[in-house]
This record gives C-alpha cells, structure tokens and sequence, in this order.
C-alpha cells in the first residue's frame, strides 16, 4: 500500500508537470498565432468595406479648421500600411479632397491629382511671420481648374488682402465655378498688424466698389451653402442658393462704432430669392 501511494504520488508530480508544460505551449501557440489570425481576419474583408472604414476615420479629421499636411496625415499613413490599402486609399477621393494654402507646394500637388474635385481654404492672416507657406498664386496655379472646386473657403484678415485674394481667384478662375456646392468667405477683425494680438480693428463690414463687382462676377449656379464673416457684398449670383448665414462681429478696444453696412445687405437679399433657411450672428450689437 505504501509502494502504491507513493507511486501515486509520482503520478501526480508527472501530471502536474505535463499540465504546466502543455499549458505554456498552449500560450505560446496562441501568442505567435494571434496576430495571424487577426490578419487574415482583416485580410478577409471585401474592400468596400475597408474603404468605408477608411472614409469613416476622414470623418472624423474633416472638421479641422485649417487643413495642412499634418490633419492629412491618417490619410497618408494608410498609404504606407501595404500596397493592398495603399491602393484602395489613393482610388478614395475624399481622404484627398481637402486642399489647403497652408501645405507645401508637392504635397498640394500630389493631393489635387488625387480628387477631381477638392475642397479647397485659402487662408491669409496678414502677419508678418504668416502661416500659409504657399503664395497664393502658386497655390491656385497647382488647385487649378476652379470649374473643379466643390467648396471653397476663404479666411484673411484686413480689406487689402480680401481683394488681393479676390483679384487672384478672379484671373485664374475668370469667374466660372461650376461645380461649387458650399462658399464661405471669412474677414477677420483686423485691418493692420501693429505688433499686439489685439491689432487695429476695422470700420466695418462694407467691401470696395472693385471688391463688390469682382464677386458680383462670379459664376456659382450650384452653390447651395454660402457662410459670410464680417463682410456683406451687394450682390452675389447664386440661383440655386438654399442656406444663407452672416456673422457679424465687433471686437473693438476703443469702442469705435463698427460699420454693418445694411444698405448692401439688403441689396444682396434682393439678389438671393432661392433662399429657404437664413442665420444671422451678431455680437456685441448696440
């Protein structure tokens, strides 16, 4: 009885160590071949719906104000996985849509072949150290044709710039943007950049006789969407025009009057009978 015990417990001790063995072999395998399985897992989708995936992550970067090589840089990371999703990124327009003054001159170049028809942001803050590392002529040079644009916007700051940006557009575009669907044309409160972060306020809201018949020249049949900031043409052609916002900002340390040039908006009401929804922002009204 003796001799069966302890060969009994012999059995045990050897089972034991055959547990912890085939247990550590089980973990082994089980680490070397998870990201296998999670491969082919991945490897089985169709590519429908990786592309799908991949406009959903677009999603989520597409609400950047300024658009520049780094919000762009999901997209470009895609590209550089393997050639299978390199090759259904670069077919997806809209993770190359949005084309911006802001990037280098290759990288706008390379994003404008890639979409037919881009979301283009000009974006000029008249400071001396300015951010745009593109001149905006080159920029519109590599963007071009503007018959291609599906949105476009415009931010700057002072009314010298706001026409040297509209006089750019203007001969390059010679006035035809077909295939606009959305406008936004946003002035800062800034005419003159003296050093301080408050800077010299502007009188108000009113554009340049030249700056209204250069706008009142283009051709937007297909723009639904248009966003105005702090400026107000008189005219603007857009027959197919459904949502129409004007913010209207004051922002003065000298509590100067700030001009709202209601004259012209009345004007450009006039002009916009399609409109169907109209948002006005004040701030600061008296």
């Amino acid at each position: 009885a003796k001799d069966a015990l302890l060969g009994m417990k012999n059995l045990k001790r050897t089972m034991n160590i055959l547990t912890r063995s085939l247990d550590n072999t089980i973990r082994q395998v089980t680490e070397q071949t998870a990201d296998n399985v999670r491969s082919a897992g991945f490897a089985s989708l169709p590519d429908e719906t990786i592309a799908h995936i991949f406009e959903l992550l677009f999603e989520d970067v597409h609400g950047w104000n300024i658009w520049d090589e780094w919000t762009s840089q999901p997209s470009r990371n895609l590209t550089s996985i393997c050639r299978r999703l390199r090759r259904i990124a670069i077919h997806l327009p809209r993770l190359w849509e949005n084309i911006s003054n802001v990037s280098s001159v290759e990288w706008t170049a390379c994003v404008r072949g890639r979409c037919e028809s881009p979301e283009i942001f000009i974006f000029s803050d008249g400071l001396p150290n300015s951010t745009p590392s593109i001149h905006i002529t080159q920029f519109l040079e590599v963007a071009s044709p503007t018959n291609g644009w599906k949105s476009l916007r415009i931010w700057y700051e002072g009314a010298e710039m706001g026409s040297d940006i509209f006089q750019r557009i203007c001969t390059d575009s010679r006035h035809s943007f077909q295939k606009l669907r959305y406008l936004q044309i946003q002035r800062g409160l800034y005419d003159v950049w003296d050093g301080n972060i408050v800077g010299v306020v502007t009188p108000g809201t009113r554009l340049s006789e030249s700056d209204n018949k250069m706008l009142s020249n283009w051709r937007i049949p297909g723009v639904e969407v248009l966003e105005l900031g702090n400026i107000i043409p008189s005219a603007l052609s857009c027959p197919s025009l459904r949502d129409l916002t004007i913010s209207l900002n004051k922002l003065d340390r000298h509590d100067r009057p700030f001009l709202w040039d209601i004259d012209a908006l009345t004007e450009l009401l006039r002009h916009l009978s399609s409109i169907e929804n109209l948002t006005l922002k004040v701030s600061y009204a008296k």
